[in-house]
Formats: structure tokens, C-alpha cells, sequence
């Protein structure tokens, strides 16, 4: 649905569509502009200027501005174990969990992760969910990588943090 900013749009004219944020996501060039059912179609070229940048996991994006202190925060990738998530909520006993879904190169996999924590999340009361994308500076994943997401939480305040992002054999490394 395109605002009707009192415009009268014609072929040859271009509308860019935008996300949420104001993101130009394509540009439509267009062909013929009909009235169908009290509503006007538009027909035309579609362009893609640009990826969405959050996904299914918009709502959910962790935000400047957010507050982790006094919070437990548990960070998962690239999914969340039964145990794990117990072990979270257990440490989370008398504050406010935070489930940080950490995103992966697999935009279907980070869904299916964000899906995950918000069923845990509704049976834990107070429990909130985030997403926070992956980014890998330095040198990858190994020695000398620069943890983004923990210096993001750590910007935010984050002083209980439970990290699952690898597979556990025990106890999450606590920061």
C-alpha cells in the first residue's frame, strides 16, 4: 500500500519503496496505473536497490538504547539446545532473561532461531527476545576475531552474560 500523498501518479513516474525505517528497498517504474475495487493498481518495471538488513527478526533487533543492566542475558547461535535454554532460565532466577538470538549467513537459520527463543520466551514470564546479525571483524572466527555482538551487549549495559554460541558440554562461558 503507497500513501496517498495527494500525488497522481502516471506511467513513466517512479515510486521507491521503503522499509519501516525509511530504507529504500526497490524503485518501481511505472507502466500503467489502474482503479480496481476503489483501490489503484499499479503495473511497471521493478527494481531491487537493496536487501532487507533485518529480516523476519525486525520487531525483535536489539536497539540503541536498550537497557541489559540488572538483566541475564543469554546469547545463542547458530541454535538453542533444550539444555542449554534450561541452563538460561535457571540462571536467570529472581531477573529479567534476555535471549539474544545471534544471527548466522543463513537468513532461514537465524529465523528459525529467533522462532525458537520466542516459544521460550512466552513460557518464561518477563522473558524478552533480540536479534543481533553476526558480524565478524578481524581474523574470521578464530584467534584474534573481534566479538561484536558481546561488545555490543557490554555497550548496552550487559553484566550477566551467558554465551551458548557453540555447542555445550557443560556450563555457557560467562562473561
Amino acid at each position: 500500500m503507497i500513501p496517498d500523498s495527494g500525488e497522481r501518479l502516471s506511467p513513466g513516474d517512479e515510486v521507491t519503496i521503503r522499509d519501516p525505517d525509511g530504507t529504500p528497498l526497490a524503485r518501481l517504474r511505472i507502466d500503467d496505473a489502474a482503479a480496481m475495487d476503489g483501490e489503484v493498481v499499479l503495473t511497471g518495471a521493478l527494481e531491487r536497490l537493496r536487501d532487507p538488513e533485518h529480516g523476519p527478526a525486525r520487531a525483535a533487533r536489539l536497539r540503541r538504547g536498550f537497557d541489559l543492566a540488572g538483566r541475564t542475558v543469554a546469547v545463542f547461535s547458530p541454535g538453542a539446545s533444550p539444555a542449554d535454554v534450561l541452563r538460561a532460565v535457571m540462571a536467570a532466577e529472581g531477573s529479567t532473561l534476555v535471549l539474544i538470538a545471534e544471527g548466522t549467513a543463513d537468513p532461514a537459520a537465524s529465523a528459525r532461531l529467533v522462532d525458537e527463543l520466542r516459544r521460550v520466551a512466552e513460557l518464561v514470564p518477563g522473558a524478552e527476545v533480540r536479534f543481533v546479525p553476526r558480524v565478524e571483524l578481524g581474523a574470521g572466527a578464530g584467534a584474534g576475531a573481534v566479538d561484536v555482538t558481546g561488545l555490543v551487549l557490554a555497550g548496552l549495559g550487559a553484566q550477566s552474560v551467558l554465551d551458548f554460541r557453540t555447542p555445550s558440554a557443560g556450563a555457557p562461558a560467562a562473561r
